[in-house]
């Protein structure tokens, strides 16, 4: 009887250790997920606050300035995030500084003529989510 008894506290024991094992692993898990879901929103946020400086010029008219300083600003954000592999490519006549320059001379040498309106095209990386290619069309 003692020895029954004996092996009953001792399969107890056992029962209870494994139980406290599969909590503890349960409890790492969830721990592991929420660690996850967080480091994804900080991702979409950073996307989103990055796509922002296009997006918010999607709908409108854009003087040559204005262009310009976007297309510095894909150059300058393509330097900086050259670990991540993520680079903003300008198509167009807007691509080499040297043209935006001279574009936007030839524009301060005709202001009397009227300024030139363009309005942006974005494409999104499909894997990142981040805008890789503007591109800008005359409208007037």
């Amino acid at each position: 009887m003692e020895n029954a008894s004996k092996a009953l506290l001792m399969a107890a024991g056992v029962l209870i250790g494994v139980m406290i094992i599969a909590l503890m692993v349960q409890l790492f898990l969830h721990a592991a997920e929420t660690s996850q879901n967080y480091s994804k929103s900080l991702d979409s946020e950073e996307i989103a606050k990055f796509n922002a400086n296009f997006t918010q010029c999607l709908e409108k008219k854009l003087t040559i300035s204005e262009v310009i300083t976007l297309c510095n600003f894909a150059e300058s954000a393509s330097d900086e995030r050259n670990e991540n592999v993520h680079t903003v490519t300008i198509k167009g006549s807007f691509r080499d500084a040297k043209s935006r320059k001279r574009m936007l001379e030839n524009a301060a040498q005709a202001k009397t003529m009227g300024e030139k309106l363009y309005k942006l095209d974005c494409e999104y990386d499909k894997e990142t989510g981040y805008i890789n290619i503007i591109s800008f069309k005359k409208i007037s």
